[in-house]
């Protein structure tokens, strides 16, 4: 059941459900495709997650960079945490700044070791290594997934639910390349 914690207050929790002559039981949070959903969509268990599995990476990353190079460093961890935090993380817009601040710390983290520096700002680390910080790369997933669906219409299930922007009247924004926003509750 899926719902805010007013919604779902309401209603009676059952402890189960029966089917084929076996009772399944109700979980909190469910995990498909790779990304944990709670019954409040709040993805704070899938933010944890994905910090728990990522600082793993990056202890063992600190144990063997002393005897890497900077580039090589910057590959292993390219490959084990960078593509940890990109997985899927287009779900995580709208999340609370909490899960984006935990997650930014991971890659703060994550800069700090494959520079071996701790003491300059994570900024400065995030532009030496040319990253983008977490939200800006939640930005820019969405950006690339909009565009694809609107150039090449790929993929169908969202260039299906993208429509431009289309005025009653001609106005000054017809030339912007605005996008519709669809009307939901």
């Amino acid at each position: 059941m899926l719902g805010t914690r007013q919604r779902l207050s309401s209603f009676p929790v059952p402890l189960g459900i029966q089917t084929a002559n076996s009772s399944v039981p109700i979980s909190d949070h469910i995990t498909t495709l790779g990304v944990t959903l709670d019954s409040y969509l709040t993805l704070n268990s899938h933010v944890s997650s994905v910090c728990k599995s990522s600082f793993y990476s990056i202890k063992a990353l600190r144990h063997i960079r002393p005897v890497l190079t900077c580039d090589m460093a910057r590959a292993v961890a390219a490959s084990l945490t960078q593509t940890c935090l990109d997985f899927a993380n287009s779900v995580l817009l709208g999340t609370s700044s909490s899960n984006i601040n935990k997650l930014q710390r991971v890659q703060n983290c994550l800069a700090r070791v494959v520079l071996l520096d701790q003491s300059s700002p994570a900024t400065s680390l995030l532009l030496q290594l040319h990253w983008l910080p977490v939200p800006k790369r939640i930005e820019f997933k969405i950006a690339t997934l909009t565009y694809q669906s609107l150039t090449f219409g790929q993929p169908k299930y969202l260039s299906s639910l993208i429509k431009p922007y289309q005025p009653n009247r001609s106005l000054r924004s017809v030339s912007q390349n605005l996008l519709s926003v669809p009307r939901c509750k």
